[in-house]
């Protein structure tokens, strides 16, 4: 069982208020599989952020 791990992606946005975690959540539909953890600063803990963490079975750390 693989217990950690790096995600290298890219993903290009538009400049506006959502865009960086759009792109976090697009990267991790992409990269993962199964549960997981990610780590994040005080930008990604919004209710919208997390529920969509959560609903790809991802358990968030915010710093």
């Amino acid at each position: 069982m693989k217990r950690h791990g790096l995600v290298i992606d890219v993903e290009l946005t538009e400049a506006e208020g959502l865009a960086e975690r759009d792109a976090a959540l697009a990267m991790l539909e992409r990269s993962v599989t199964g549960p997981a953890t990610i780590g994040a600063d005080r930008a990604y803990d919004t209710r919208n952020f997390v529920w969509n963490l959560r609903s790809f079975g991802i358990t968030q750390r915010v710093a």
